[in-house]
């Protein structure tokens, strides 16, 4: 696996760790504000968040946010 593949598994990982206390339909913060938190890259926040939608963990809505799913599904 490759430096970024890493890299974005790392951010996935700290997502989960953040939402695993949230509410249901929780807002995240934004993807630039995540990535200035972790000093990461945008787009590496990105790849991890398309993969936790992907997986049923969150959920977007457009020009709305992100958001935390209904993990019971």
């Amino acid at each position: 696996m490759d430096k970024f593949a890493y890299k974005y598994l790392f951010v996935e990982y700290r997502i989960r760790e953040f939402i695993s206390n949230l509410e249901v339909d929780t807002k995240l913060n934004g993807e630039r504000t995540i990535a200035k938190e972790l000093g990461i890259s945008y787009m590496t926040v990105r790849k991890a968040v398309e993969n936790l939608v992907v997986d049923g963990v969150l959920y977007k809505i457009p020009k709305r946010g992100t958001y935390v799913a209904d993990r019971v599904r």
